[in-house]
């Protein structure tokens, strides 16, 4: 696929609102169709999925990537993005919002906020009552 075929890509994102993963990744898009993709997914919020790795360019450039970035942070529905990022600040913040967005994603799954967790599981009543009887000076 090459940029000629962007127009027709983007007005069938656009119009379909069951796809949740696209995956177009290894094909001949430049830097600024891929930006086109991206704003387009604005419109319709129901993509959790992207890859759009190995383009032509394989550089994006910085105009570009904060461009990417820009667009990634406006979305709430991604949730994985396949994109090389050259710079740092926008690999951090890319990763900061799909993480929150993670994070709304779980919390909508449960309904509800789940106090007390490590690493998205909550602590057992048992582990609890042991961390509460703890002292620093005993010894097992």
């Amino acid at each position: 696929m090459s940029d000629r075929h962007i127009d027709a890509l983007v007005n069938a994102l656009v119009n379909n609102n069951n796809l949740r993963t696209l995956n177009l990744e290894t094909n001949n898009l430049s830097p600024a169709g891929i930006v086109r993709i991206m704003e387009s997914l604005l419109k319709t919020h129901t993509i959790e999925e992207i890859r759009l790795a190995n383009q032509r360019s394989s550089v994006l450039g910085n105009k570009i990537e904060m461009q990417l970035t820009d667009i990634i942070e406006q979305n709430p529905t991604l949730l994985r993005v396949g994109i090389h990022f050259e710079f740092n600040d926008s690999r951090n913040r890319v990763s900061r919002h799909l993480q929150k967005n993670l994070d709304t994603y779980r919390e909508e799954r449960m309904g509800h906020k789940v106090p007390n967790c490590t690493v998205g599981y909550p602590l057992l009543p048992s582990f609890m009552r042991f961390a509460r009887n703890y002292d620093d000076d005993d010894e097992y």
